[in-house]
C-alpha cells in the first residue's frame, strides 16, 4: 500500500509512517531483497536497479547496484557494485572483504586506469599516520596461483619510514621476489643509497 503524509509530504510504500520523502519498507528473508527500485527502459529485463539486502542474524545490510541486458536487474546475482554496512565497497562481488574490493573472472587482462584529459598529473597516493622508525607504511603485492592452484605471492614492493624525526626523514623502498620457496629481498633503496 501507499501512504502520503499530508503534514510532511513523505511517501511510504509498505509503511504507514514514512520518515523520508520516499520510504520503502518490506520484510525480507536473510540474504534476500527487501526493498528495490527498478529503472526499466524497455519491455523485458532491460535496465538498472538499486537493491537493499539484509541479514538479521549477521546484522549486515547491503546496498546493491545492478544492471541487466536481457537479464533480470532485480536479482542479487546481477549486482555490479555493493556497499556493505561496514563501509566495504565491492565491484564485481557482493561480499567485499576489504574497504575496496574489485573482483572479476576473466581470461582478459585487467587494469585500473586513471585518466586525465587535462594537462595535470595523475597518480596514486598511499598514506598512513604510522610514524615509528622502521615501520612498514605501504605495500603492493603481486599474487597468482601456482601449478596446484594455491595462491602464491610472487613479488612485493614495500615502503618503510626508516627515520621519522622532523627535518631528517628517511624512507626505504624494497623489492622482493619469491625464489627458492621463500620471499627474497633483491633490492633496497634507503634515502639516496641503493643496497
Amino acid at each position: 500500500h501507499i501512504v502520503v503524509k499530508k503534514t510532511t509530504g513523505n511517501v511510504g510504500i509498505g509503511t504507514d509512517g514514512p520518515v523520508a520523502q520516499l520510504n520503502l519498507f518490506k520484510t525480507g528473508a536473510d540474504d534476500a531483497i527487501s526493498s528495490s527500485l527498478y529503472f526499466q527502459r524497455a519491455a523485458g529485463h532491460y535496465g538498472c536497479a538499486i537493491l537493499q539486502v539484509g541479514n538479521g542474524t549477521a546484522g549486515t545490510e547491503k546496498l546493491m547496484f545492478t544492471a541487466g541486458h536481457n537479464n533480470n536487474p532485480v536479482a542479487i546475482g546481477n549486482a555490479k557494485m555493493t556497499i556493505q554496512q561496514d563501509g566495504n565497497i565491492g565491484i564485481g562481488t557482493t561480499a567485499p572483504a576489504t574497504i575496496f574490493h574489485i573482483h572479476t573472472d576473466s581470461a582478459s587482462a585487467q587494469e585500473i586506469f586513471v585518466d586525465n584529459d587535462g594537462s595535470g598529473e595523475v597518480g596514486i597516493t598511499f598514506r598512513t599516520d604510522r610514524k615509528s622508525n622502521g615501520a612498514l607504511t605501504g605495500f603492493i603485492r603481486f599474487d597468482a596461483n601456482d601449478a596446484g592452484d594455491n595462491n602464491t605471492r610472487y613479488g612485493t614492493i614495500e615502503a618503510f619510514s626508516t627515520q621519522t624525526a622532523g627535518g631528517s626523514e628517511i624512507g626505504r623502498i624494497t623489492l622482493s621476489t619469491f625464489a627458492g620457496g621463500s620471499d627474497t629481498e633483491i633490492l633496497s633503496v634507503v634515502g639516496s643509497s641503493v643496497a
